[in-house]
C-alpha cells in the first residue's frame, strides 16, 4: 500500500486506517494551506463558513430519508 493509491470507485470504503489518517491529514493540510493564503478574501472565508455548516446541516439527512422510505419513525435515534 502507499499513499497515491486513491480508487474513486471505493473513496469511502478505507482498506485500513493508516488510509483514513492520510486523508484526514492531507485533507486538512491543503484546505489549511488554502485558508491561510487566503485569510484576507472575504469570498473565500464566507464560503468555507458556509460549507462547514451546510455539511453539519446534512449531518441528519440519512436518518430522515430512511424515516421517509419506512414511513415511520420508530427507531429514530
Amino acid at each position: 500500500m502507499c499513499f497515491s493509491d486513491f480508487d474513486w470507485d471505493h473513496f469511502w470504503m478505507w482498506t485500513d486506517f493508516i488510509s483514513y489518517v492520510e486523508f484526514i491529514v492531507t485533507f486538512i493540510g491543503v484546505f489549511g494551506i488554502f485558508t491561510y493564503i487566503f485569510i484576507d478574501n472575504i469570498y473565500v472565508v464566507e464560503t468555507t463558513g458556509f460549507l462547514a455548516v451546510f455539511a453539519e446541516a446534512l449531518l441528519g439527512a440519512p436518518q430522515f430519508y430512511r424515516n421517509f422510505i419506512n414511513k415511520s419513525t420508530q427507531g429514530m435515534r
